[in-house]
């Protein structure tokens, strides 16, 4: 028996036709990228403009995540690797301030990661996350870390309600305009 009377590897008629007909599994990973063109919106009076907006905001939170946490992640292994010395700030052990770093900084890569594959989820737990570093930066006054913070919430912010607009005319947020 051969590998092709073994594997029937032939497109039937049926799965054709359900391709052309849109009724194609969502959940198959290997399906191609949607294009505006190709999905008709709900809304007539959607922009593809949006669309190509919504793709950038949402890149430049998810690239600012991703130097968050590669800034985090370097700071960690400059403690590791002996260059910075925290044991004369903190009267000790630095390995628990190391935990947090090393914690926190694959947090905000692994969040600008998904967000730059437009996974909403993400984007609201990176707010959630922003939001108490806020909180704990305004406790401590560090103005620089506010404005920071400030920055990443507004565009967190404007990356939502973007995907709000681009949900209710009923195009994919992973769709890529022409």
């Amino acid at each position: 028996m051969t590998y092709a009377e073994f594997f029937d590897v032939r497109c039937t008629d049926e799965l054709g036709h359900q391709e052309i007909e849109g009724k194609v599994d969502d959940s198959n990973p290997f399906r191609s990228p949607v294009t505006v063109d190709s999905v008709v919106p709900q809304s007539p009076d959607f922009d593809p403009a949006t669309l190509k907006k919504f793709r950038d905001q949402i890149h430049a939170l998810g690239a600012l995540w991703i130097i968050l946490g590669l800034i985090v992640l370097g700071l960690a292994a400059m403690v590791i690797s002996g260059k910075v010395d925290l044991t004369k700030r903190l009267d000790g052990d630095p390995s628990i301030l190391l935990a947090i770093f090393f914690v926190s900084g694959s947090i905000w890569l692994v969040l600008g990661i998904l967000a730059c594959f437009k996974l909403m989820p993400a984007v609201y737990t990176g707010l959630v996350l922003t939001y108490l570093s806020a909180v704990g930066n305004l406790i401590n006054l560090n103005i620089c870390a506010i404005v920071i913070c400030a920055v990443i919430i507004l565009q967190a912010h404007r990356v939502i309600s973007l995907a709000n607009v681009i949900k209710a005319a009923g195009v994919p947020l992973n769709a890529k305009p022409l």
